[in-house]
């Protein structure tokens, strides 16, 4: 039997690959996991590899979403038969339809089990199935802890909302980050995996302390030994494991965030969480360490989770946006920000509930076509009045809106805002 592992996973967007850097670092911590074995020879795939590939019997180690798109025919999961999957740290996340939830699944699931899942709520789903599971949390807490730390407060898409605090507690010298690059999939042979590694590279090497919103930059630190703050609008149910290792805030509780700052330790748990990984992946079982570890994240203080996809696209916020701002009488003009699915269903929402309401461009970086006779162009090129709304539909896209029209009076942004560079 040979080893496997994810070599990337992208976005397409048009010309470019969008690249979150947290998904690339689930990879890196297989890696990780590798090199404590001493395992040299791996195969890489991409994602969507682990239904296609066909060949020698490979191993692969897990850390992502159960259902994922990329191996999944319909409503079954499909993995290669010549892979072996090894569940480590599976969430549902958004894809929690009970269709998913049936007996073919639930049979390949126990038939290649146990699943660790990293959050309480996938953990429950599946229990729930009479799935074999348990809670592992997210295979990035195994990295080590570092030696030696750093001198610079690091704000990973910190909440906006923030910035004065942080200003007055911590101090005005402070570096912006994002999680999130934007690779040329033409002339840029650089991989993601590689980018990725840098990044978490300069954090290790420079941090003193961090502030953020991301999760796969809460669990890294936390293992590494940075101490963390971890703000965000909303939790929601991916954040229900990590809540044992620090203290998560949500809007309602920036008030009382306590800006003492320390790292998190459970370095013993992360010996028993390592080992254990490592003995799934090479092929064992042990129960009994299964259920200590699921103990050792079920002895956390229990609080109320968001689903995820309410977490992060609130369009019910959208529409009461627009029902308090626009008059059905009035000729209203706006501009759509994100060419997506969200952007379908406003557009249809819109012609029904305010017909004379007029499309009046639509923004995107990173496509070019049309959408209802109206072209595409990137938020640059945009040609838009004062009297022009603008509904700014991707959530990733909120950031560059703020940063490009600042407080503008008629936007709604439907993602989170965060600290940009001074």
């Amino acid at each position: 039997m040979k080893y496997a592992n994810i070599g990337w996973q992208e976005t397409v967007r048009g010309k470019k690959a969008a690249v979150n850097l947290g998904d690339n670092l689930q990879f890196l911590a297989i890696d990780y996991l590798y090199h404590k074995m001493g395992i040299k020879d791996i195969t890489y795939l991409n994602m969507s590899q682990a239904a296609s590939y066909r060949g020698e019997k490979l191993t692969l180690p897990l850390n992502w979403t159960l259902f994922d798109a990329n191996y999944m025919s319909g409503e079954f999961l499909n993995i290669s038969k010549d892979i072996q999957p090894v569940f480590l740290g599976m969430t549902i996340c958004s894809r929690e339809e009970e269709r998913f939830f049936n007996k073919e699944n639930i049979a390949y699931l126990n038939a290649n089990g146990p699943v660790g899942c990293r959050d309480a709520y996938t953990y429950q789903k599946l229990s729930q199935y009479g799935i074999n599971a348990y809670l592992n949390g997210c295979v990035t807490i195994t990295l080590p802890k570092r030696k030696k730390p750093g001198k610079k407060l690091f704000l990973a898409d910190a909440p906006i909302e923030l910035k004065s605090a942080v200003e007055e507690h911590l101090g005005t010298e402070y570096e912006c980050i994002s999680q999130q690059v934007y690779l040329e999939l033409e002339g840029d042979c650089t991989k993601p995996g590689e980018i990725a590694a840098r990044h978490y590279r300069y954090i290790l090497e420079n941090a003193a302390a961090v502030v953020t919103s991301r999760l796969h930059i809460a669990s890294p630190c936390a293992a590494l030994g940075i101490p963390v703050l971890f703000a965000r609008k909303k939790l929601d149910i991916r954040f229900g494991w990590i809540d044992r290792l620090i203290k998560l805030y949500a809007e309602n509780e920036f008030s009382g965030i306590d800006w003492n700052l320390k790292a998190a330790s459970f370095e013993e748990a992360k010996r028993m969480i390592l080992e254990n990984d490592i003995r799934r992946i090479d092929g064992g079982n042990d129960a009994g360490e299964n259920e200590k570890i699921s103990r050792f994240f079920s002895e956390r203080m229990r609080r109320e989770y968001d689903s995820f996809s309410n977490s992060l696209a609130d369009i019910d916020k959208l529409k009461e946006y627009i029902h308090r701002e626009w008059d059905k009488k009035s000729r209203i003009r706006y501009v759509l920000w994100g060419l997506n699915g969200t952007a379908e269903k406003i557009y249809h929402y819109i012609a029904e509930e305010f017909p004379l309401a007029e499309i009046a461009g639509v923004i995107d970086d990173y496509k070019e076509e049309e959408f209802y006779g109206v072209r595409c162009v990137a938020h640059r090129k945009a040609e838009l009045d004062d009297a022009c709304y603008v509904l700014v539909t991707a959530v990733a896209a909120s950031n560059a809106a703020y940063g490009f029209f600042g407080e503008r009076e008629r936007m709604f942004l439907l993602g989170d805002v965060f600290v940009q560079g001074k």
